[in-house]
């Protein structure tokens, strides 16, 4: 390796750009970064619930080209289609690129056709253009509403989702925008998810909070369900179920679409790291980061997280010591209701265990409770990722993580 190691990163979400703007601001001029991606725009998905009832989406994407300029990043608008480890090369659509370091960050997709009908019946919550087609859906049914007709809305979560979160956010948000216009109870909602305990990834305690908000909001909850076909007008589920809908809103199955040959993964495609450094197993100079990981929940932060332990990780390398920080399993769950409430989960958690058993061998780790002010705190979050995003700044740094 040369005096100015190369670091390559593919991908250009969260983790991918987080990994950058770390490595520039640790090791400044001393390392070349170059980022494969096959998209010019950054989307600030987690806000992008907001477009159903009214927000542009325009507000949600940052042009890269601005902050990689900053960074000094060489940009290869490109798709890679394979690693070549030997030779420590990416293959791209057209020509390669070389590195010393390399950080895969290509994230995760979704495959509603795992569902029988799931594509053809169901509005999506994954995509900008998804959030579109369902204020469309919502302003149909807020008029039928208001003409008097009675419509059932329903949420589902199918198995294999791991990111159940946004879609009991919406569910809350949705009660609040109807209560708002006065058609709530022209409006039947319904949520189907295949969860025991609601937002099982991150401990027990969320789930009795989360069933009182529902049970208060007049939502009809049905936990445990596991969706196997969806017909036009209703779903059935495994143990003869059925439940009918006029509009159906879902957050499709989760899947690694396109693995990279030779990275250790699971049946899903999701690669297999070291927790602390995220370091591909069995590789010293390959990492793994953000949603594509054998991690069970996908969450921004978490990706965040995972980006500054990897830097950490590749600069100390590079600078011949040991690594000040690695990744830590920190939780922190927003569910939000329009004006009304956001709920908050969030604490430090141990290093040892499968996340669903930390809440009851380590209840005193765990936050869960109601507040207004916390909207406040999440909406900040919302302002400050893109602000600090868009000059090439790493987002952790104004919090102590990497100073």
């Amino acid at each position: 390796m040369g005096a100015k190691p190369k670091v390559v990163v593919i991908g250009a979400g969260f983790a991918g750009l987080e990994t950058i703007f770390c490595l520039r601001h640790q090791l400044g001029d001393d390392v070349d970064l170059s980022l494969v991606s096959n998209d010019k725009n950054f989307v600030f998905r987690p806000d992008t619930i907001y477009i159903p009832f009214g927000a542009d989406p325009k507000r949600f994407v940052v042009p890269l080209a601005r902050p990689l300029a900053n960074t000094g990043t060489k940009v290869l608008y490109d798709r890679a289609r394979a690693i070549d480890r030997k030779d420590q090369r990416v293959l791209l659509r057209e020509g390669e690129v070389r590195y010393d370091y390399l950080v895969v960050a290509t994230g995760a997709g979704v495959r509603p056709e795992e569902v029988p009908g799931l594509a053809e019946h169901a509005t999506s919550l994954w995509t900008a253009g998804g959030m579109l087609k369902l204020r469309r859906a919502y302003e149909r049914l807020l008029e039928d509403a208001l003409q008097g007709q009675r419509r059932k809305l329903l949420f589902l979560v199918p198995l294999h989702n791991l990111c159940t979160g946004p879609v009991y956010e919406l569910v809350l948000m949705t009660d609040t925008w109807l209560r708002s216009r006065n058609a709530r109870e022209r409006v039947e909602l319904t949520l189907a998810t295949y969860e025991d305990n609601l937002i099982e990834a991150f401990g027990f305690r969320f789930d009795g909070l989360m069933r009182r908000r529902f049970a208060e909001s007049g939502v009809a909850l049905h936990a445990g369900l596991v969706v196997r076909e969806v017909e036009p007008g209703h779903c059935r589920f495994e143990g003869g179920e059925r439940l009918p809908f006029d509009v159906l809103v879902s957050f499709p199955p989760h899947v690694v679409p396109r693995p990279f040959e030779g990275l250790p993964n699971d049946e899903r495609g999701y690669v297999r790291v070291d927790k602390h450094s995220r370091r591909v197993a069995g590789q010293d100079r390959v990492f793994a980061i953000g949603d594509m990981t054998a991690y069970p929940a996908k969450r921004a932060y978490l990706a965040l997280l995972q980006a500054g332990a990897a830097a950490e990780h590749i600069a100390a390398d590079v600078e011949g010591r040991a690594p000040r920080m690695s990744f830590q399993r920190a939780s922190a769950t927003l569910v939000q209701a329009m004006k009304q409430t956001t709920l908050h989960d969030t604490g430090p958690k141990p290093s040892q265990g499968f996340p669903p058993q930390w809440s009851g061998a380590f209840p005193d780790h765990f936050d869960v409770g109601v507040s207004p002010l916390w909207r406040a705190g999440t909406r900040a979050v919302g302002i400050h990722l893109p602000w600090r995003f868009g000059p090439g700044e790493p987002f952790y740094t104004r919090l102590g993580t990497l100073d």
